[in-house]
């Protein structure tokens, strides 16, 4: 059901600890620093398209934070893409700082640490799923980190579109129609992150033939059994579910290709699922 959340009248300092209180039990816990009590304000609203976690909001003067503390909780792993349709915002990964302005979508997971930025009257989505749900490699998923995704591309502008506008008026959709609006907007997602630029590992995946994908594909499952064995062991009822649904279709692929496939796969599966 939608949830809004809507404080403008409760004063500054009482509108942050409700804040507060609620962002410490969402799907990715966070905590909310002001960077001036007098300008600081919020309005939110909370949809859920099944699998998927669909927030908007408009706010000024706050840094929304992951800290190092809450990335190493217990809450299940997932990513966040968002785009920003009014105002100005940045995302502080790692060491690196992106400047945002309206369009603009970043990707974000509860793993790490990260920082988001509302400027003045910063207007941005927040679309929610686990890493289990989306179904791609971490490794691919890693690259698009706290960076600009598709910035610039036509396939960038036509998901920044969908996405602003599907939030904007998720509220007002009935439960039929959000149900059916999942899948299309997951779909959007997992093609956003496959296509960025020259440098992804998937670059150009609609214009290859379906044996280069499937080879893509899998070449990206493989190397991730290290990316996922480095994420540790503190979440290891996730990480065998995403192994597994990598598993999964990774025998797929391989079936199609038959003898192409190369001979070590089956191995690596074998230690794999």
């Amino acid at each position: 059901m939608p949830a809004p959340i809507d404080l403008p009248g409760i004063p500054p300092t009482d509108r942050l600890e409700v804040l507060r209180d609620f962002m410490a039990h969402t799907r990715i816990p966070l905590e909310i620093f002001p960077s001036d009590i007098t300008r600081f304000r919020t309005r939110s609203r909370i949809n859920d398209l099944g699998h998927l976690g669909v927030q908007s909001t408009i706010g000024s003067a706050a840094t929304i934070v992951r800290t190092t503390r809450l990335a190493k909780d217990d809450a299940e792993p997932s990513i966040v893409v968002g785009v920003v349709q009014g105002g100005n915002s940045s995302i502080r990964h790692h060491d690196s700082t992106s400047r945002l302005a309206p369009g603009d979508i970043t990707a974000y997971w509860s793993l790490e640490p990260y920082a988001v930025t509302f400027e003045n009257d910063t207007v941005r989505h927040s679309f929610t799923m686990s890493l289990a749900t989306l179904g791609l490699p971490p490794s691919m998923v890693r690259s698009h980190l706290g960076r600009r995704v598709a910035h610039g591309t036509a396939l960038g502008s036509v998901v920044a579109h969908h996405l602003s506008q599907l939030a904007a008026s998720a509220h007002l959709l009935t439960p039929a129609e959000r149900a059916a609006l999942e899948q299309p907007t997951m779909d959007l997602i997992r093609v956003l992150l496959m296509n960025h630029g020259a440098d992804s590992p998937s670059n150009g995946p609609l214009g290859e033939t379906l044996e280069m994908r499937l080879m893509a594909h899998l070449e990206l499952h493989f190397a991730d059994q290290r990316s996922l064995r480095q994420l540790g062991s503190s979440r290891p009822r996730h990480l065998r579910a995403i192994r597994a649904t990598a598993a999964l279709a990774a025998r797929d692929n391989i079936r199609r290709l038959g003898p192409r496939a190369p001979p070590d796969m089956w191995e690596i599966l074998s230690r794999a699922g």
